[in-house]
């Protein structure tokens, strides 16, 4: 969670940056030319901001499947050696969704 806020922070800055550096370099453009490129670079960056970011899911979550699956294959090897009900689905930890 501490990663994630940090991660957040830093990115942030660095779009505070991105964003000065691009309106300082269309302020001091000279030529149309300088201009163009300017406000062509600063469009791209707007339309890389409004595209959706690609979810990846948090280490939290993967040690919880790690663990579900690992529950799981011990419940099945332990079916396979001596005779009891199935239970395993039960053990799956619902997530939020």
């Amino acid at each position: 969670m501490f990663n994630t806020i940090e991660r957040k922070r830093r990115e942030k800055i660095l779009e505070e940056r991105i964003l000065t550096q691009l309106i300082d370099q269309i302020q001091s453009a000279e030529t149309p030319d300088e201009i163009q490129l300017s406000m062509r670079l600063f469009n791209q960056w707007l339309d890389m901001k409004k595209s959706k970011p690609r979810w990846i899911p948090s280490a939290d979550t993967m040690i919880v499947v790690a663990a579900n699956l690992i529950g799981i294959l011990a419940i099945i090897h332990h079916e396979q050696v001596g005779v009891i009900t199935s239970k395993a689905l039960s053990f799956v930890v619902r997530g939020r969704v």
